[in-house]
């Protein structure tokens, strides 16, 4: 009980700290809530709802998405995954978008069986895009994030009570030319707590450093002093 309450405390101490920064430093809060569904045959499957948005009224931006995804794990170390995510962005003042999105993404690990756990997760995007007044915008992109775990409290990632430190590292690289977007993404990077109170209920709050850059073609005034690419992110995952 002590230790859930200290997980809410320090939740709601980081986003208000989030709130409470000078007016020069902007960042963005991920709110991510997931349900999924672990069969014993290897198949699985997770829907997440989630909210960004971006801590400033004088540039306004924020995306609502859906993301399903369906996984088949042929062992421990190996896994294939497919989804499809839906979004729509607010990429400035005069400027929104939507997006339909099919993934496909390959995934390498150790066994989670042991306290740390390297795994890598390779995913090809392809990415349909409509914008206001009827652009419409088509790229493939690809993504690897190398993810490095370790279990601080019990001995391995499948024991309920289990606090996992982690971090990892996400490169992209898009085949064709840059699409139009707030925060057009290059690499990130994250670090982060996770915290599995049982099978069915888990948790993670993580800090997320994002390099990329505004692609938007029309002309935009942005406060030089305004820091975008910092986020805190956090999630809920109820797992049948």
């Amino acid at each position: 009980m002590t230790l859930r309450l200290s997980f809410i405390i320090a939740l709601c101490y980081l986003s208000s700290w989030a709130y409470s920064q000078e007016d020069g430093f902007k960042p963005q809060v991920w709110n991510n809530t997931s349900i999924g569904w672990n069969s014993e045959n290897g198949f699985s499957v997770l829907n997440t709802l989630s909210y960004y948005v971006l801590l400033s009224n004088e540039v306004p931006w924020n995306e609502f998405s859906n993301t399903f995804s369906t996984a088949y794990t042929f062992n421990p170390h190996i896994s294939v995954t497919g989804g499809f995510y839906a979004s729509r962005t607010k990429q400035s003042a005069s400027l929104s978008s939507s997006e339909l999105r099919p993934t496909l993404a390959f995934r390498l690990s150790t066994h989670d069986q042991n306290r740390w756990r390297v795994s890598n997760n390779s995913k090809f995007e392809f990415r349909f895009l409509n914008y206001t007044g009827d652009t419409k915008d088509y790229t493939t992109r690809f993504r690897n994030k190398t993810l490095v775990s370790v279990a601080v409290k019990e001995s391995n990632f499948q024991q309920d009570g289990s606090i996992v430190l982690f971090s990892f590292f996400e490169v992209f690289h898009n085949f064709e030319k840059n699409t139009v977007e707030r925060f057009f993404a290059t690499a990130k990077v994250k670090v982060g707590v996770a915290y599995r109170m049982s099978y069915n209920w888990r948790f993670d709050l993580g800090l997320i450093y994002l390099d990329a850059s505004n692609t938007i073609v029309e002309p935009t005034i942005l406060p030089g002093n305004i820091i975008t690419n910092y986020i805190l992110d956090w999630g809920i995952y109820y797992i049948f």
